[in-house]
């Protein structure tokens, strides 16, 4: 669904122009909102990138990891050097699997399809708003048929296998214990598994209520589909200003008011007052980070990546660190600093602690006391630069040997030095931007003096 999704998303947002014809801009618009609907009412969102191609977003249905891309609410307009008959033949083939999928994902949650549309919303531009959701009125008997009528082919497949099951049970004399002790195994096995999965679910389930007690007010410039549809995702209430809004602007019950202007309305209630990237920063990272740098005028943090993993990548930038902490003192736990700084330290005093030891036996074998030889010197920079130059050669070594026996032929070879060469350039990349987070730690500071 990945490309169906980016093309119905895309279409939605093009004008009616040469061969692109309007209700092809009206059927991708009215898909793309049934699909976002059943996101909603699943609260099937995982993740949210805004991007500059669009906002990139990823859903989980059934088990599955879907993603696409929406671009960004302004006028779009078809480039020259691109073939719109392609489009167009592409259109044709998922308008039609996009519309099965959707009333198959409808009718497994009970819902009629396709729902029903408010036109005095749809009138107003509400989008996502106008739809109304309506369970299927005859779903209930239906599903008590059905589970009558496999309840009864259960039951009479069981009553075929009666004779055999009873033979086998006459057969297994011997082997109860063995079975016992067995099934013994499988059931803590299983209630590890249970525990696991419960605990998987319970964070799935306090995940997807993210903002259920958070009310929000969307004023004029923010893009109001992407953050009506994120937070309905997770449970908030939202609102705007229009005629067919939920509430007002003036409502006691607001408590975020996302904007994007230097100065704040007036107003007599207590609210935060907030930039959008607090939303979608909050729910990349599953908590409700801290307003205070996101407020208005406020210089915002870094928007990362939530698809990057920057363990793999070998780099962690300074913010994904600090949500590290927040998060963990979120769950009310203590977070240790694994920086490398402190990491070459424990490597060095287990250096120096292993030339000590060295150091002292050879002292001890030449003839001298064991508390006269603690007080040999040690020289640290000596050690750390012998080991590295050690390490290197090992290493070095290691590749060659592993070049000559393991990869005999060119085709292999050249593929072993192609990964090679990309861990060398992803590790001098990484070298680099560790140095320019030095070179702006260093400026702040001096600035701050």
């Amino acid at each position: 669904l990945n490309d169906a999704l980016c093309l119905m998303h895309l279409f939605g947002q093009l004008s009616a122009e040469g061969s692109i014809k309007r209700n092809q801009i009206e059927t991708s618009r009215r898909l793309a909102l049934e699909f976002q609907s059943y996101v909603v009412h699943q609260r099937a969102l995982r993740k949210v990138f805004l991007s500059i191609k669009g906002i990139y977003y990823q859903a989980e249905i059934m088990g599955e990891k879907i993603t696409w891309i929406v671009p960004y609410s302004f006028v779009q307009e078809m480039p020259q050097f691109v073939d719109v008959g392609v489009l167009n033949n592409f259109w044709e083939f998922y308008e039609t699997l996009l519309g099965f999928v959707n009333y198959k994902l409808y009718h497994d949650q009970g819902l009629n399809y396709p729902p029903d549309i408010d036109i005095h919303k749809e009138d107003n531009a509400e989008g996502l708003f106008a739809l109304i959701l309506s369970p299927i009125g005859s779903s209930n008997d239906s599903s008590e048929k059905t589970k009558q009528s496999t309840a009864i082919s259960k039951a009479s497949g069981k009553a075929k296998n009666l004779p055999q099951s009873i033979g086998k049970i006459n057969n297994q004399g011997d082997d109860d214990d063995e079975m016992s002790e067995q099934s013994d195994d499988n059931n803590e096995e299983a209630e590890v598994f249970q525990s696991d999965m419960f605990k998987e679910s319970k964070e799935l389930e306090e995940f997807q209520k993210l903002f259920s007690n958070c009310y929000f007010f969307l004023s004029r410039e923010v893009p109001k589909e992407s953050l009506e549809f994120v937070i309905r995702c997770f449970g908030g209430q939202v609102s705007w200003e229009g005629e067919c809004a939920p509430y007002t602007g003036d409502d006691e019950r607001i408590t975020h008011y996302i904007i994007d202007r230097d100065i704040p309305p007036k107003s007599k209630y207590t609210r935060a007052y907030i930039q959008p990237q607090w939303v979608y920063d909050s729910i990349n990272n599953g908590i409700l980070l801290p307003i205070e740098e996101y407020g208005i005028g406020c210089k915002l943090p870094s928007h990362l990546s939530p698809f990057v993993n920057d363990e793999s990548e070998g780099y962690i930038p300074k913010r994904a660190k600090e949500i590290k902490k927040l998060i963990a003192s979120a769950h009310g736990e203590e977070l240790l600093d694994s920086d490398n700084e402190d990491s070459s330290e424990d490597d060095s005093d287990d250096e120096i602690q292993e030339e000590r030891y060295k150091e002292e036996l050879k002292a001890e074998q030449s003839g001298i006391s064991y508390s006269d030889a603690k007080d040999i010197p040690i020289s640290k920079k000596k050690v750390t630069k012998q080991s590295k130059r050690k390490l290197a050669a090992e290493e070095e070594e290691q590749r060659k040997q592993f070049a000559k026996t393991v990869i005999p032929s060119r085709r292999r070879r050249r593929l072993y030095d192609s990964i090679k060469y990309s861990q060398q350039k992803k590790q001098e990349q990484n070298e680099t931007l560790l140095s320019k987070a030095k070179l702006l730690e260093k400026r702040a500071k001096q600035m701050q003096e």
